[in-house]
């Protein structure tokens, strides 16, 4: 047998085609700029590098700020504006003899009995307070009086008010100034009369100390026993 030998085939036409090595650049650079038209701005990824830090910001290197963590400087202490000035009233208001108003002392005061000085069926007494301390002092007000027996027990009851009060009164050392009792002469009432004290017991005005004078009078009649106030 003869064999068959297969007719040669047209040869086909050549495509030009780009080197290899020429798509790798193209590539590259399509490739970056898709990466960097794609980044998502809210993320921040994919955003360069130089854009971290933008000018102005407190983190920038090199640039002034204060940083959001950093404590503020505190605001001043509105307490602490030095140490309160003294009072003025500590100590204020005492007297030569140390007592509250510049009240007189008891025991810097002397105490005196008028005569008696009747009229028209009254009977009047001067009690006189001498200050016998070394600086002056003040007496004002109504002083307690009342009339005692040699054990010390009350007779009848303490003198009464009468009167208005009539300021005060300060008093230089060796001053003095006093006060009236007033009773009832003997048998113009029906009362009678209380029995003659041992001793007169005054309290000057405003004081809790008490000033004690020998003597039997004043004799109290008609149960009448009245004390003005000091400076009357």
């Amino acid at each position: 047998m003869t064999p068959v030998v297969p007719e040669p085939r047209a040869p086909r036409p050549r495509r030009n085609r780009l080197p290899r090595a020429g798509l790798v650049p193209v590539c590259v650079g399509v490739l970056a700029l898709t990466a960097a038209g794609c980044a998502d701005p809210a993320s921040g990824q994919g955003a360069p590098a130089a854009a971290a830090s933008s000018p102005g910001s407190p983190h920038s290197p090199g640039l002034p700020g204060t940083d959001a963590g950093a404590p503020t400087a505190a605001a001043p202490d509105s307490s602490a504006t030095g140490p309160a000035p003294a009072s003025k009233g500590a100590g204020a208001g005492r007297g030569p003899g140390g007592t509250a108003s510049g009240l007189c002392r008891a025991a810097d005061l002397g105490i005196s009995l008028s005569d008696a000085d009747p009229g028209a069926g009254q009977i009047h007494y001067t009690v006189r307070l001498t200050n016998k301390g070394a600086s002056s002092c003040t007496l004002g007000g109504f002083p307690g009086v009342s009339l005692l027996r040699k054990d010390g027990s009350v007779i009848g009851k303490p003198a009464d008010r009468e009167g208005a009060s009539h300021g005060t009164r300060t008093l230089a050392p060796g001053k003095s100034t006093g006060f009236t009792l007033h009773t009832h002469n003997k048998g113009m009432d029906d009362g009678g009369c209380w029995e003659k004290p041992a001793l007169l017991k005054v309290y000057p005005p405003g004081l809790k100390d008490a000033l004690t004078l020998r003597t039997d009078a004043p004799e109290v009649c008609g149960d009448t026993f009245r004390t003005s106030a000091v400076g009357g």
